[in-house]
């Protein structure tokens, strides 16, 4: 556990190593479970309009961009919503949230074996009418990663490991994915990115090379997108420019950008081409309003508030899940983690889960 004070300033020295180019971590921390809570409704409903200059013509529809998606730790099949949160003290399986019933159940576990041997957990989801597909950390701990891309059944009775990769992106039947490489040093056995953008079936049959986009020394500061059935990618915590496959470069400001790159800490804003969501606050470091904006109307509502900060969130359709930071009363620690879903409206919110946080 970890006193308020450290806490803040870890999230300072992550942001920072962030910027300059990866987060580093030493050791092998063992991560605190994650505590379920029953699923329970609270009405915020809260409309807010900030002193922001607002359209004049309302009524004039804004030109509409085509949208840019990277991955994302949430998606929707339009029943159920899926999720998996990991980093920042948390491991969990891959979750399933029905929005009519408020059933909240796993349906597929981090634990590895029969003796469940602990993994990072999952991130980057994907969803068809049968399957998740997800990038599976299997490693455990915080001093490497061994990344997976797997296709588990919506009803968790399988789960079949496609390719050792990660930013899995399903275009046309196919997934594109960032390839990565086995190695072992010192005894620890990881994964290494190449550099290389491959593609395959979604049984993970026929794999071919697309494209090489950079030299695998620095091939782990690059996230594949999708837009209108095209791949492009982006260089991490420098992303005001996309490349294709062609390596034709286009500016951010073309797209409307769906980018929820897990790892990152300055909360951009996300906008999923009706609408804009983004965060007010003191500080980068201290963001405690997200709001979703009308992109033709320019209309405003509040989604969400926390006093302690919002860490991140993720829209999904016409949900938002919010990580944040709650009150605990203790005799270490002031706070814990805590992640909600909320309606897009901010009408209304489940609590998922909390954990305290650690590195």
């Amino acid at each position: 556990m970890m006193r308020q004070k450290s806490w803040n300033q870890f999230k300072k020295t992550m942001a920072a190593s962030t910027l300059a180019g990866a987060i580093t971590f030493t050791g092998c921390a063992v991560m605190p479970s994650v505590t379920a809570f029953a699923d329970t409704t609270e009405q915020t409903g809260q409309v807010s309009y900030d002193n922001e200059v607002m359209p004049i013509h309302t009524d004039v529809q804004t030109e509409a961009k085509p949208l840019m998606k990277g991955t994302s730790c949430t998606v929707s099949d339009g029943k159920n919503l899926y999720y998996a949160f990991e980093m920042m003290g948390v491991r969990m399986g891959i979750m399933k949230y029905n929005t009519k019933t408020g059933k909240k159940s796993e349906v597929y576990s981090y634990k590895i074996g029969k003796n469940k041997k602990g993994s990072n957990g999952f991130s980057q989801l994907s969803v068809d009418k049968k399957y998740i597909y997800a990038t599976w950390d299997r490693y455990y701990g915080t001093d490497a990663t061994k990344e997976y891309i797997y296709r588990i059944a919506k009803d968790g009775k399988s789960a079949k490991k496609l390719a050792i990769g990660r930013d899995p992106q399903l275009v046309d039947g196919r997934i594109y994915y960032l390839a990565l490489k086995s190695k072992s040093e010192d005894g620890m056995n990881y994964s290494e990115d190449t550099g290389t953008v491959m593609s395959m079936k979604t049984d993970g049959t026929d794999k071919k090379k697309v494209a090489q986009i950079v030299n695998s020394g620095d091939a782990y500061r690059y996230s594949l997108f999708q837009s209108e059935g095209k791949i492009y990618y982006t260089k991490e915590n420098e992303n005001k420019t996309f490349y294709d496959l062609e390596g034709n470069s286009y500016q951010r400001e073309a797209f409307a950008v769906k980018d929820e790159n897990y790892l990152s800490v300055s909360l951009e804003a996300v906008n999923d081409g009706t609408y804009t969501y983004s965060t007010t606050g003191k500080d980068r470091y201290m963001q405690t309003k997200l709001y979703r904006t009308d992109n033709r109307t320019g209309k405003k509502n509040l989604v969400a508030s926390f006093k302690l900060g919002i860490e991140k969130y993720s829209v999904c359709g016409n949900y938002v899940f919010v990580e944040a930071n709650v009150p605990y009363k203790g005799a270490d620690v002031t706070e814990k983690l805590a992640v909600y879903c909320y309606k897009a409206d901010g009408s209304s919110k489940v609590k998922l889960a909390s954990w305290f946080p650690a590195e």
